[in-house]
């Protein structure tokens, strides 16, 4: 769930449709972050990041990241906590829940797997000004 402290496995993983985000960076909300099994280790937890892109380039179009547990100041998961809370200098718990409704500005960039399907991932993250 949205609100479980780090550490414990919320539900099993979702596949998503969503439409293609066009490259570029975009202002987005978070629509939901929960812990999840890992996608390539299932014994292993995930954070799930839905990110509900708020520009008019596209209609209902959404990007997904996910990050390692960890709140030790080299993880990635870290330094996007340090862009949505700035100011903040150390994060002992996090409580999933508080990412939600919170905006960002996401980078997007596409990748094409071997079939030709395009994904677009998020690569970059910044506060919203």
């Amino acid at each position: 769930m949205t609100d479980e402290k780090i550490g414990n496995i919320s539900e099993q993983g979702v596949k998503y449709d969503y439409g293609t985000t066009p490259e570029g960076w975009h202002w987005a909300v978070i629509e939901k972050a929960e812990k999840m099994p890992s996608r390539f280790n299932p014994s292993k937890e995930q954070i799930e990041i839905v990110f509900g892109i708020l520009t008019d380039v596209c209609e209902d179009c959404r990007v997904v990241t996910w990050f390692n547990p960890t709140l030790h100041s080299k993880s990635n998961f870290y330094k996007f906590l340090k862009i949505l809370f700035p100011g903040e200098d150390y994060f002992n718990e996090i409580m999933l829940g508080d990412l939600v409704g919170k905006e960002i500005e996401v980078q997007v960039k596409h990748f094409t797997k071997g079939d030709g399907r395009v994904y677009a991932n998020p690569v970059g993250y910044r506060a919203c000004k």
